[in-house]
């Protein structure tokens, strides 16, 4: 591997109280040949203290650059671009690793790295009571694209992917201004058109999912950021690795969130593969809008 094997990447805000687990987990790797790249979103708390402190007593060396609130994707771009490790992995600001994670990761991605049909490998996360997040693999090890993965083999739920720097700086999020989340399986979505990754059957990530975090907000940042989302579900509608029934079910929240967003009925019509047939599923997500705006009344009313 390259002369630094991974940029591990974290980006963080007002996470200050959790971030010394994802250190004391990175002091803890067996592999030590890894940059660690923290973005801070425009944290409020002692974050910028916190991490002022370790960058005098860390082993490794650690990239800290602060920015104004622009949300995870923003934050990626931008550790992309200082990444200068040969894969890029993210680990959450209320994660941690394992202390063999990187040592295993290196172990599978030796196996394909020459092979340039990979883009890189992924593991298994799991939670802090030991607990599969997700479907276990079927086998040992499943190279196959990360969209085959879910619709082909029917497995489910998050991984923990180590993706090659070079592949990510071809595939960097879009922008667009006053939106602050965009789903990372945008961009999954699209290396998957390119590149397979190998999956392998150990885990490597403790993952806790909070209640301020994104997992726990999923509708509320899908309807507030309209134009990722309708970028989302046109691509996956389109994508022919993608089994019909899951393109139909991505036409249906196509429209399901497109009340949220300004553009017309026919410039969003438009962004469907077909129009005339994406308009057929029209009241299928007018009915999902309509559930998801009296579940909201409900939340509010308790």
């Amino acid at each position: 591997m390259n002369a630094t094997d991974f940029t591990v990447f974290t980006a963080t805000y007002n996470r200050a109280n959790k971030l010394s687990k994802v250190y004391e987990s990175l002091c803890q790797q067996t592999n030590q040949n890894f940059e660690w790249i923290i973005i801070d979103d425009g944290s409020s708390d002692n974050t910028e203290d916190f991490i002022k402190k370790l960058l005098v007593k860390s082993r490794f060396q650690i990239k800290y650059v602060k920015q104004n609130n622009g949300g995870k994707h923003r934050a990626i771009n931008k550790g992309v671009q200082m990444a200068s490790g040969e894969l890029f992995f993210i680990v959450d600001s209320d994660d941690h690793l394992l202390p063999n994670s990187l040592e295993i990761i290196s172990k599978y991605w030796k196996q394909v790295s020459s092979n340039s049909q990979f883009a890189g490998v992924a593991g298994k996360k799991i939670f802090k009571n030991g607990n599969d997040v997700g479907d276990k693999l079927k086998t040992e090890i499943l190279d196959c694209s990360i969209i085959e993965r879910r619709y082909k083999f029917n497995i489910n739920g998050d991984k923990a992917e180590a993706i090659l720097t070079s592949v990510m700086k071809k595939h960097p999020f879009p922008d667009y201004p006053n939106e602050n989340f965009c789903p990372e399986g945008l961009i999954w979505n699209r290396i998957s058109l390119e590149k397979k990754i190998r999956f392998f059957d150990e885990a490597i990530y403790v993952c806790e999912y909070l209640e301020d975090g994104l997992s726990k907000n999923s509708i509320r940042n899908r309807k507030t950021n309209s134009n990722y989302t309708l970028l989302l579900y046109s691509e996956l509608s389109k994508n022919k690795q993608v089994p019909l029934f899951f393109r139909l079910r991505a036409i249906v929240n196509f429209w399901r969130f497109s009340f949220s967003n300004g553009k017309s009925f026919n410039q969003k019509k438009m962004m469907l593969n077909n129009p005339a047939f994406g308009t057929i599923l029209f009241p299928a997500g007018f009915f999902f809008h309509l559930k998801d705006y009296f579940f909201d009344k409900v939340k509010i009313s308790q």
